[in-house]
């Protein structure tokens, strides 16, 4: 039942999309104001990718690229990657620049796979890795960005695990403002 919910619920966002999209790109169509969509539409729309290097974000990242209906080569993807930060004893032993070090390079490690991917398909996009809680700065860096929409890969965890272990992706769609769209 839970699965079925899920499908209709990508279901709909997808249809949601590609509704607006068809609406916003018709020379024709004119908003409810009365005023031209073409002077209302952005240049571009901007997406947002939550990646924390699993299979996970492959899928997700795979299938942004391969549904055209949703993004295409004038939209913008931001993708973000969320380090969780070490632990305050580790840090005052090792020192603030070798754990900006170590931040910066499991960052790179992360986002360096998904940028050769991104240009492979000439695609606009912007990357880059914070440090902190993933739940909080995944919403505030899509709220900053102005996302549309929020892309993130799911593990499917059953309701044991979720209620064990939680789950960021969970807790990004009961949180934020903007629509969320979860591939698992």
């Amino acid at each position: 039942m839970l699965r079925v919910a899920t499908f209709f619920c990508i279901l709909l966002i997808n249809i949601n999309i590609n509704y607006m999209r068809k609406v916003q790109t018709s020379n024709t169509d004119r908003c409810l104001t009365g005023v031209d969509v073409d002077e209302q539409r952005e240049e571009h729309e901007s997406f947002f990718l939550a990646a924390d290097g699993s299979k996970h974000t492959k899928k997700a990242l795979a299938f942004l690229v391969s549904h055209e209906d949703l993004f295409s080569s004038e939209d913008e993807l931001f993708v973000l990657n969320v380090q969780i930060q070490v632990p305050a004893r580790i840090r005052s032993m090792l020192g603030s620049a070798e754990v900006a070090a170590y931040h910066r390079e499991e960052g790179d490690k992360v986002l360096d796979p998904i940028k050769k991917f991104l240009d492979k398909h000439a695609l606009s996009y912007r990357c880059t890795s914070l440090v902190g809680h993933p739940v909080e700065k995944i919403l505030e860096a899509a709220t900053k960005e102005k996302s549309e929409l929020i892309v993130m890969g799911t593990r499917g965890h059953g309701l044991i695990g979720r209620t064990l272990v939680g789950s960021i992706a969970q807790r990004v769609v009961s949180e934020s403002d903007i629509p969320v769209l979860l591939v698992k």
